[in-house]
């Protein structure tokens, strides 16, 4: 009787957390799309819920499997039709979603007027095609300093100009691909009830971004490179070491989001037993960076790497760009902390809070993996170190978006998406008992 009750005690608690992460997540998009965009809520304080909802998922994970021994074990109910339940709904969302972007890429056509990023992509894309330096500066579109797109944020459009088509199908096959990859997973472990719940959740968060943020689908890739790292999610819990490596170089490749966190991962993989799996993926990963972007590219001006990056930490610029409120409009949109920094020495002086923010963000985001990293030292065998890999990315990102110096709402979704992507891979594992 006494277990028994143990038993369905800890089930409870169970679903409890798992109910508590699908409304973390609801609420990150509805603080990212919605809140503020329907004057719900106003700039700070939908900024502040937007980071307290996406520090609090983190967190959660590690409070639901702290002091618990896990397993994963597939779904020993699986039928005939259970294997493949989740495929219509995967479809009917695809082809909706599919219904929504084309309308979107109708109405927001390519135009530089309108946004620079997939025509800077096509001009990168067409000089490698024709053989020539992609890196040069696209003084077409008026920049002086080499183009400062890695070749992970370029390369698969190769593609879409080969066969001409809207580049921007690219991206949203890559992160279908990412949708399928994830929700197969959970079907595969946790059952097509748990897969049809990821689907809509993914349902959910695109349907508000594609209604009330359309220029994130329209104007920007940023759902491809979502969808590497929701892949790199998944990776983190595989054991193939191409796998693991390849969305590690695809998101080291893409973005510079995931960098000050590596080191953290790197120093879990060494001290819980994954030394020869962490020295061949960071061979893997070396070969790779090497191959695709260091001898094509990098070795025809090694001072591109450093240029572009002194160019996209100071940009002090969009500080300047005005909206009809007389403030910055990238720095009030209702996200991430930057207009406090600003408003805190106003327009005159500018220029201190930019640099304060800058300081800020290198210092806490070289901070927040040190911190994690001693916390595990002392608490490895208390929680698994899948687990506090993607709750620790989860935290870190949470404080990287939060003070990025200038919160461009495109960049900000890849924290939701990882949250789902995380989700679906905590919903394999089962728990079996408390550490003793």
């Amino acid at each position: 009787m006494r277990l028994s009750l143990c038993y369905f005690y800890k089930k409870k608690l169970i679903r409890k957390a798992n109910i508590g992460l699908i409304v973390l997540i609801v609420l990150e998009n509805l603080f990212l799309f919605y809140f503020y965009k329907a004057r719900v809520l106003p700039n700070t304080w939908n900024a502040l819920g937007l980071y307290i909802s996406s520090l609090m998922f983190g967190i959660l994970l590690i409070a639901k499997y702290y002091n618990k021994e896990i397993t994963i074990v597939p779904n020993p109910n699986k039928t005939a039709v259970s294997k493949f339940a989740f495929i219509p709904f995967f479809i009917l969302s695809l082809l909706y979603l599919g219904y929504k972007s084309q309308n979107v890429f109708k109405t927001i056509p390519i135009d530089p007027m309108w946004s620079d990023v997939i025509p800077a992509v096509k001009i990168v894309v067409k000089r490698f095609l024709a053989g020539s330096n992609p890196y040069l500066p696209m003084t077409a579109l008026g920049y002086t300093t080499p183009v400062g797109y890695l070749p992970m944020h370029w390369l698969p459009f190769v593609v879409a100009e080969l066969i001409h088509i809207d580049y921007r199908w690219t991206s949203f096959a890559t992160f279908q691909l990412a949708i399928f990859v994830i929700t197969y997973r959970v079907n595969k472990y946790s059952g097509y009830i748990n897969a049809i719940v990821m689907i809509l959740l993914a349902l959910f968060a695109n349907m508000l971004m594609l209604q009330y943020a359309p220029g994130i689908a329209g104007m920007s890739v940023e759902i491809m490179i979502a969808g590497y790292y929701m892949l790199m999610i998944t990776a983190l819990n595989k054991k193939s070491t191409f796998f693991i490596a390849f969305f590690i170089t695809c998101c080291l490749l893409s973005r510079y989001s995931i960098m000050f966190w590596l080191p953290l991962w790197a120093f879990v993989l060494l001290i819980s037993g994954e030394g020869k799996s962490f020295l061949r993926i960071i061979v893997t990963v070396t070969i790779l960076v090497t191959g695709i972007y260091i001898i094509p590219f990098l070795s025809r001006d090694w001072s591109v790497f450093y240029k572009t990056n002194v160019a996209y930490s100071n940009m002090s610029w969009e500080w300047q760009h005005l909206c009809d409120t007389g403030l910055p409009c990238h720095l009030y949109n209702g996200i991430g902390f930057a207009h406090l920094f600003y408003q805190k020495y106003g327009a005159g002086n500018y220029m201190k809070g930019f640099y304060l923010l800058k300081n800020t963000f290198f210092i806490v985001n070289i901070s927040i993996p040190i911190v994690f990293g001693i916390w595990y030292w002392f608490k490895r065998h208390k929680i698994d170190y899948r687990i506090f890999l993607m709750a620790s990315f989860k935290i870190y990102i949470s404080f990287f978006l939060a003070l990025i110096l200038v919160p461009y709402e495109y960049l900000m979704i890849t924290g939701n998406f990882v949250s789902i992507a995380i989700f679906a891979e905590q919903a394999r594992y089962k728990i079996k008992n408390n550490i003793q």
